[in-house]
């Protein structure tokens, strides 16, 4: 039977209630292109204001590694299974949808199961397609998903289309380029990764107009990105195997994009949330989207990843600043200059990341900065470096995200731990390196003590103003919070500040560096 006469693309918690999703709002875009009647039924964020305020606390930051337990979250979606998600389902059902595709992270595989699940019990002749972060680093954990019809491997914009109209004029396909597509006997058929857009500015702009922006905490904000992939390739990272070669579009056209949404959406201001690796990896595209938008004075903001790269120099700071440019977020990830080796962060030094960190604060940009702890290869002398780039920086530096390394599915660490020293027996957060330098306990310490040590020297930290501020970068309220929740795990936390004002201590004295520190400790 031929499908696709009616598409919903939506998704699952866990992604964001803040903002649209940017991916459902482009593979809705695509599909519509080529003639499809598409909905966006919005169900995360009307689930959201569905449950109780003490449960809406499991969106927060601090509290998504809650959507890591299975048991727990398919509790939580069977509990509003009937009031909430049967009636959703049923409504567009009868509204004539037939086709529903899911972009789905590793954080809403639990919800997606389920929903596959009820639809398949409320209808079973619907089609499913998923897809997603998840399809790229993980697919088989979508085919295990035995309601699932079709997966799509990677980047959706050509096949995902091309997908739907197979199916609206042949039937569910025995396989397609691009997908793994599940046959009327149970089968896989994989049809190989999809091609990728060489062109991104040849593609539809993401289509928010049948959003209810009202529903969301940041109703100005958009998301879209000006590049694809990234320039650097950290082996921590899975971005850039995922996506292969960086690509971009031109400064005109991601203007062009503001002033579609601005007609589309009816939204008397912006926040652009540019989704990108990194805002920065063509300089000279997002120089030229800056000048667009200063020559025409557009009510708009943006914010994004940056690298702390020489090519961002303070006169182009300046520019992004008067063009709407509020904060940028830098992955710095540490202040050794032997672990940024080890990591592969080829375009940033220390001092380069100094630099740049004090020039975007001098030209009134707030700054954001990540930093992981733990890489293979950081001892205490280099942890401490990180600890005295830290202390260096802290007057430029607005906020400060600290994350325990993470081995993530198809990163150059995951596919090779062996090459770094990982214990071969150590698997998921429980990793450690052979010699012992980096343990769960380790790198768990190693993150309060930053926290620590940046509530030290900055006081209590200000929240954000303004209703368009960046999502990514509302964390000044949840850092308080992130800070109370990790001294509620501490089993003495007047032992741990011990420790931190005793780093404190020893940074004190003029000079000391991240090898003094690390031999005083010792």
């Amino acid at each position: 039977m031929s499908r696709a006469s009616r598409v919903a693309v939506l998704n699952c918690p866990l992604w964001t209630h803040l903002t649209p999703s940017y991916t459902v709002a482009l593979l809705g875009a695509q599909a519509r292109a080529r003639g499809f009647d598409v909905v966006f039924p919005e169900l995360e964020v009307k689930f959201f204001h569905a449950v109780t305020a003490a449960e809406q606390e499991r969106w927060e930051p601090i509290n998504t590694t809650y959507w890591d337990r299975r048991e727990q979250t398919e509790e939580f979606y069977d509990k509003y299974a009937e009031s909430f998600f049967v009636p959703q389902l049923e409504a567009l059902l009868a509204a004539g949808v037939d086709t529903f595709a899911l972009s789905v992270n590793n954080r809403a595989l639990s919800f997606t199961r389920r929903l596959a699940r009820t639809l398949k019990g409320l209808s079973p002749s619907a089609h499913l397609i998923v897809g997603g972060p998840t399809a790229f680093a993980a697919p088989e954990r979508l085919w295990e998903i035995e309601e699932v019809d079709a997966v799509c491997l990677g980047e959706g914009d050509l096949c995902f289309p091309d997908y739907l109209t197979h199916l609206r004029e042949e039937g569910a396909p025995a396989e397609f380029p691009g997908f793994t597509v599940r046959r009327p006997d149970g089968s896989l058929a994989h049809g190989g990764p999809p091609e990728p857009p060489r062109q991104l500015g040849e593609l539809p702009f993401p289509d928010y107009s049948g959003y209810d922006l009202s529903l969301y905490g940041e109703p100005h904000t958009l998301a879209t990105s000006i590049s694809r992939g990234c320039i650097q390739r950290c082996t921590y990272c899975a971005e850039s195997p995922h996506f292969g070669r960086f690509r971009y579009r031109g400064g005109e056209n991601l203007f062009s994009e503001i002033d579609h949404h601005f007609r589309t959406t009816g939204l008397p201001r912006i926040n652009l949330l540019l989704n990108d690796s990194v805002i920065n990896g063509n300089v000279e595209a997002l120089e030229s989207f800056a000048d667009h938008l200063l020559a025409a004075r557009l009510p708009v903001t943006f914010n994004g990843m940056a690298v702390a790269r020489d090519s961002l120099t303070r006169e182009l700071l300046d520019k992004l600043k008067r063009a709407g440019c509020n904060s940028l977020s830098f992955g710095i990830e540490s202040g050794s200059q032997q672990v940024l080796q080890l990591m592969n962060k080829r375009l940033q030094t220390p001092e380069s990341a100094g630099r740049v960190l004090c020039d975007a604060r001098e030209a009134g940009i707030e700054t954001t900065v990540f930093i992981i702890v733990g890489f293979p290869g950081e001892t205490e002398r280099e942890f401490y470096e990180t600890v005295g780039f830290l202390r260096r920086n802290f007057d430029h530096i607005d906020r400060l995200m600290v994350n325990k390394l993470l081995l993530l599915p198809g990163s150059k660490l995951s596919e090779n731990p062996a090459a770094f020293g990982l214990d071969p027996e150590a698997a998921g957060d429980q990793f450690r390196t052979s010699d012992g330098s980096s343990t769960a306990e380790i790198r768990r310490l190693r993150q309060e003590m930053l926290y620590l040590l940046f509530q030290e020297k900055m006081a209590l930290l200000q929240p954000l103003g303004g209703e368009g501020a960046n999502p990514v970068a509302r964390l000044n309220d949840e850092k308080a919070q992130l800070l109370e929740q990790s001294r509620r795990f501490q089993q003495d936390i007047i032992s741990l500040k011990q420790k931190c004002h005793l780093l404190l201590g020893m940074l004190a004295e003029p000079g000391s560096g991240g090898a003094g520190a690390g031999r005083a400790a010792a």
